[in-house]
C-alpha cells in the first residue's frame, strides 16, 4: 500500500491541489509527475494512464479473494479501503482530469462488489457523485480535456 500511495498520491486519500499557474519541478513531483530524460515533464495523457493503472491495481487487489486458509478473515486491503477513498475523495476539491480518471477506473472494477457489500449506502454515494460532485469536477476541468469526465458520466 505504501508503494501504491507513493506512486499515486491521489489514492492516499489526500488530494494534492491543482497545479499553480507557473508550476515548478517540485510542484509536478509533489503530484506524482515524472520527468523525461530530456528534462521535460511527463505528458498529461501518460500521467493519467499511469495513475489510472495504479488505481486499477488497487481496485483489483480490493476485490480479490484471500488465499486458501485466510477466507473468512477481513481483507486487509479490501473494499473498506475503497469505500474510505471514495467517501474522502468526494469531500476534496477535484483536480482536472485526475479525479474523474481515478473515480472511473476504481468504480469500473469495484462497483458490483461495492453494491453487494454496501447496498443502499453505495447507491447513495453514487447518487451524490452523479448529482453534485460531477458539477464540481466540471468546474475544474480545463477546456479540451473532458474525456475523463465524459467516461465517468457515461459509467454513472
Amino acid at each position: 500500500m505504501a508503494h501504491t500511495y507513493e506512486t499515486c498520491r491521489y489514492l492516499v486519500p489526500s488530494i494534492p491541489g491543482a497545479l499553480p499557474a507557473s508550476p515548478t519541478r517540485q510542484d509536478y513531483e509533489a503530484r506524482g509527475y515524472k520527468y523525461e530524460d530530456d528534462g521535460s515533464v511527463e505528458k498529461q495523457d501518460r500521467f493519467l494512464n499511469r495513475m489510472g493503472g495504479v488505481a486499477r491495481l488497487l481496485a483489483c487487489v480490493a476485490v480479490s479473494q484471500l488465499p486458501m486458509g485466510e477466507q473468512g478473515k477481513e481483507h486487509p486491503f479490501g473494499l473498506g479501503n475503497i469505500w474510505q477513498w471514495l467517501s474522502s475523495t468526494l469531500n476534496f476539491t477535484p483536480v482536472n482530469d485526475v479525479t474523474a480518471t481515478l473515480l472511473y477506473d476504481i468504480l469500473e472494477i469495484t462497483a458490483a462488489q461495492m453494491i453487494e457489500k454496501y447496498h443502499k449506502y453505495f447507491i447513495a454515494l453514487l447518487h451524490l457523485l452523479r448529482e453534485h460532485y460531477l458539477a464540481r469536477i466540471r468546474q475544474v476541468t480545463n477546456e479540451g480535456s473532458g474525456g475523463p469526465i465524459e467516461r465517468l458520466e457515461q459509467f454513472l
